[in-house]
C-alpha cells in the first residue's frame, strides 16, 4: 500500500517496541526511510536511512553508535501538544507552608534500585522534605508495599513517601500542585512526563545518560534554557534538587512562567517546530537523491 501510494518519505514511529512495522521498512517500502521518537536507539536496519534527533539528545561524536545517519533539528526533536482544559496553576507546596515535596510521575519501571539510592540521599539531606510517587503500579497494595520497603531499608520513614495511583486526566494534572520539583529517572529518563511538569509550572531535575533515551529531558529543558537544571553526576543532581528547593521566590517565579514558556518554544510551538521537522526532511531527501 505504502509503494502504490508512491510515499517518497516514511517515518517509523516504534523502532523495537510493540506493534512495529519494522519488516515493511527492512523491505524499503519508501526512497527515504526514518525513525523518530518512539524507541530512542537504533533501529540497526540498513534499510533505516535516518534517526531524527537533536544536539543533546544525541551529542556530537556519537554518530558511530546508530545504523542510521543522524539527521539533527536545530532545537528539540521533541514536539509537546499543549493540552487544553488543565487546572489552574497553584502556587508551589512551599510557599503555601506544606513541607518541601519532590515528586515523579513517571512509569516504575524507570524507577529502580539505583534512581532510589540516590532520591534517598537526597531526602537524607534535606530531613523536612517528603516525596510524592504517581504511577498506575502503584494502585496495587503489594507494589506500594514493596516501595515502602525499598525507602525503609535505606533509612527514609515510609511516612515521608507518599505514594498514588492511577486517577483521572484533570486529577493528574492538579497533582502537580501537590509538588515544588519533579525528580526525573535515569538512566531512562522522562518525556511527556517532563512536559506535563513544565506545563503545570514544575521545575525538573535531570542527569542525562550515554543513551538517546536518557537524554530526553535534558533535550527539552536545554530548549526552554534550563539548564540549571541539568546535572553532571548522581552529587550534582542532588545539589541542584536542594539549591532548586531552598530557593523559594525561583520557585514561585518558575510556577507563573513556565506554562507560557513551554508554549513559546520550539518544544510547545508546533507550527515552529514542524517548519524544522520540514526542512529536516528536505534534507534527507536531499542526501538520498545525490548519494543515488
Amino acid at each position: 500500500m505504502v509503494r502504490a501510494d508512491e510515499i517518497d518519505i516514511l517515518v517509523d514511529l516504534s523502532g523495537h517496541s510493540s506493534g512495529n512495522r519494522l519488516r515493511a521498512f527492512a523491505r524499503r517500502c519508501a526512497p527515504v526511510q526514518a525513525t523518530w521518537i518512539g524507541y530512542l536507539h537504533s533501529t540497526g536496519l540498513a534499510a533505516m536511512d535516518f534517526l531524527i534527533a537533536d544536539a543533546v539528545a544525541v551529542p556530537l561524536g556519537w554518530e558511530e553508535r546508530f545504523s542510521e545517519f543522524v539527521v539533527r533539528l536545530p532545537n528539540s526533536f521533541l514536539c509537546y501538544g499543549t493540552p487544553v482544559d488543565t487546572p489552574e496553576i497553584k502556587p508551589p507546596p512551599l510557599s503555601r507552608g506544606a513541607a518541601p515535596t519532590f515528586g515523579c510521575f513517571s512509569n516504575l519501571a524507570k524507577i529502580s534500585g539505583a534512581v532510589i539510592d540516590v532520591w534517598c540521599k537526597l531526602l537524607a539531606r534535606h530531613p523536612e522534605a517528603q516525596l510524592y510517587l504517581k504511577s498506575g503500579a502503584l494502585a496495587d497494595e503489594e507494589v506500594c508495599q514493596k516501595y515502602e520497603r525499598m525507602f525503609t531499608e535505606r533509612g527514609i520513614d515510609a511516612a515521608r513517601v507518599r505514594l498514588h495511583g492511577p486517577s483521572s486526566r484533570a486529577e493528574y494534572f492538579d497533582s502537580f500542585s501537590e509538588i515544588d520539583m519533579l525528580l526525573d529517572t535515569f538512566p531512562f529518563s522522562g518525556g511527556t512526563t517532563t512536559c506535563d511538569a513544565l506545563w503545570m509550572g514544575v521545575p525538573v531535575v535531570t542527569m542525562p545518560g550515554d543513551t538517546m533515551a536518557g537524554r530526553t529531558s535534558a533535550s527539552i529543558l536545554s530548549t526552554l534554557d534550563l539548564d540549571a537544571y541539568i546535572a553532571n553526576d548522581q552529587d550534582d543532581y542532588i545539589e541542584r534538587a536542594l539549591d532548586g528547593m531552598r530557593n523559594i521566590d525561583e520557585l514561585a517565579r518558575l510556577r507563573g512562567e513556565l506554562r507560557q514558556r513551554l508554549a513559546d518554544s520550539p518544544v510547545g510551538d508546533a507550527q515552529r517546530f514542524t517548519l524544522d521537522l520540514e526542512q529536516a526532511y528536505r534534507r534527507m531527501w536531499e542526501q538520498k537523491v545525490t548519494a543515488g
